[in-house]
């Protein structure tokens, strides 16, 4: 509505009238929709913490183990040379900082005991979890209990990395294979990252459908191997800046964190109901008809070729995982004594590995799996190919340069192990995941 307002001797003036109330109206319309954006961020955030269930667990077990195992290897190798060996202190300083030019031999003597102890710590290590895996699995299935199993383990790390403080503490007084005992021992009896991973996997295998399985397992499988380098990346640098203390007390932190989030946070899926005359007990666990199951689950007669395909997926694990585990434990020292490599330098190596990593774990995981459908058998046959390529390139690299191209050829390996875990949980029953 227009006013015309006459002022005598003067020009006619037309008058607008006020336009506050269409602004007030786009205003609130602008807020009511900013609220309605923010109401449904929000809503999916909350939708998706619903969906986050041992993941923050398996960081909280992984990143530790790795970030703080730099630094025990540091520490063991110091152990070597200052307590066993009986170097003096700044043969020992010189080695420690990689200027072993004058100290090869020393270098090569420190490294050959260290090796000695790591032929029986690691055996150690994954040969009691291995064997408490045949009874577990089984009694998992059988109660449908994977939360003890997530408790055990980390609560084992945790007396371990507190084992591993004292002896740095009593540094002269504990040697190089009593601190690989107490760093071992522990996580051993308590099943290890072998119970770890079998009770994360059959927990994500329970709560998952088929269709999902592969993605969710494949974020696991991508926490499990992208922790390694990250944590090492991070270790190499605190340990060069805050010492053995800084590490292992970080590293404790994060074992309490997750002990904590896994009792409180994540809720049982007990499927099955024991029998009133069937014990819970450990003594329970421990049962030859539980072991005859577990190995039942690979041998009996199934449908169609099934049993020969999990014959040969068990044979496909071993072959792609022991290579990788065996391999990890003395990168180390072979990039040590090859290249000269210190601990930060090989931080800075395993920081550009965990990018590179990112790239093709993403790659498998969310583009071949979720998007192309692309078959699990041939997403493995991919990952087996960039590892073989990845380890000629580590193991025959003349320089440091060519070194640095073994993760570009290494970036879908990952894929392998989640690829073979998905293939052998959609050939097994539902409740014979745990046994195998």
């Amino acid at each position: 509505m227009t006013l015309r307002v006459e002022v005598p001797g003067e020009k006619i003036v037309n008058i607008e009238s006020c336009k506050c109330k269409s602004y007030d109206n786009e205003i609130k319309k602008s807020e009511t929709k900013l609220n309605g954006r923010l109401k449904e961020f929000i809503k999916k955030t909350w939708a998706l913490r619903s969906k986050v269930t041992v993941e923050p667990y398996v960081v909280c077990y992984v990143l530790p183990s790795v970030l703080a195992g730099l630094a025990v290897q540091n520490l063991c190798l110091e152990k070597s040379c200052l307590v066993n060996l009986k170097y003096d202190e700044q043969t020992c300083l010189h080695i420690m900082q990689g200027r072993t030019h004058n100290y090869t031999e020393q270098e090569k003597n420190v490294q050959k005991m260290v090796a000695g102890m790591t032929a029986w710590s690691f055996p150690l290590q994954t040969a009691l979890p291995g064997i408490l895996a045949l009874f577990v699995g089984a009694w998992s299935d059988r109660t449908g209990n994977r939360k003890n199993f997530m408790v055990l383990p980390i609560l084992g790390k945790l007396l371990s990395i507190f084992g591993i403080i004292l002896s740095t503490v009593f540094f002269l007084q504990v040697g190089l294979n009593e601190t690989a005992l107490i760093e071992g021992l522990p996580p051993a009896l308590a099943g290890g990252r072998v119970a770890m991973t079998m009770a994360v996997y059959s927990y994500i295998t329970d709560i998952t459908s088929d269709s999902e399985r592969t993605f969710r397992l494949g974020i696991i499988t991508a926490i499990l191997t992208l922790s390694r380098p990250i944590g090492l990346a991070l270790s190499g640098i605190m340990t060069r800046r805050f010492g053995y203390y800084g590490v292992f007390t970080v590293a404790s932190i994060f074992y309490m964190t997750g002990f904590v989030y896994i009792v409180l946070r994540l809720k049982e899926k007990t499927r099955k109901k024991i029998d009133n005359d069937e014990s819970q007990t450990v003594f329970s666990m421990f049962s030859v008809k539980d072991f005859a199951a577990t190995v039942n689950v690979a041998f009996k007669k199934r449908e169609g070729s099934r049993r020969m395909q999990i014959v040969l997926v068990m044979f496909a694990y071993m072959f792609i995982v022991g290579p990788v585990l065996g391999e990890a434990q003395m990168t180390y020292w072979f990039t040590r004594y090859k290249y000269k490599f210190t601990e930060v330098d090989y931080s800075l190596f395993l920081t550009y590995s965990v990018l590179v990593g990112t790239i093709g774990s993403f790659i498998t995981i969310y583009l071949f799996s979720k998007r192309w459908n692309i078959e699990d058998s041939v997403i493995g046959i991919v990952a087996c190919v960039s590892r073989i390529a990845a380890s000629l390139v580590y193991a025959l690299a003349p320089s440091r340069t060519v070194y640095f191209l073994g993760p570009v050829l290494d970036m879908f390996s990952a894929a392998g192990a989640t690829s073979l875990r998905s293939i052998a949980t959609k050939l097994v029953k539902a409740d014979e995941v745990g046994e195998y």
